[in-house]
């Protein structure tokens, strides 16, 4: 078991493994973070976030890119890998986000509009992988009146 050296800054989500998934201990591999920086205003939806790599070839974390904003309930702790790259979805509007994995750059991933009449809420209760497609499943509840 090999032990990492502590990135730049406390993660605020977990590590996401990219990489080959051989056991072999000299199988080259790398770790993606998210860091948390503080925002100057407390009462913002929205937070500046940085990733940071880990590489096993160099030994050491990097910062990937320039520093970005995403809502405050974006997910990055689940991302689902679909081709070459990692997706996260936005729950309170139509910001999502991918990580092309060869390229180490982060991109905006459309989502399909909320109608005005819905909250801004995605409630989203599946978002999954199947044979080179992203799904997603929704829950929503219609109310109609006579």
């Amino acid at each position: 078991m090999r032990k990492l050296g502590s990135p730049a800054n406390k993660p605020e989500y977990g590590f996401i493994p990219l990489g080959n998934k051989s056991s072999a201990d000299d199988a080259p591999f790398k770790y993606l973070d998210f860091i948390n920086h503080p925002s100057d205003d407390p009462d913002s939806n929205f937070v500046s976030q940085q990733i940071e790599i880990y590489s096993s070839q160099t030994r050491s974390w990097r910062l990937s890119g320039k520093p970005f904003l995403a809502h405050v309930n974006t997910e990055f702790g689940g991302g689902v890998f679909c081709n070459g790259a990692i997706h996260w979805l936005g729950a309170w509007n139509n910001t999502s986000f991918y990580f092309n994995v060869q390229d180490e750059e982060l991109r905006d991933l459309p989502m399909p509009p909320i109608p005005d009449d819905w909250e801004d809420l995605r409630q989203c209760r599946y978002f999954g992988e199947s044979q080179n497609h992203l799904h997603t499943s929704n829950n929503s509840i219609l109310c109609v009146q006579d």
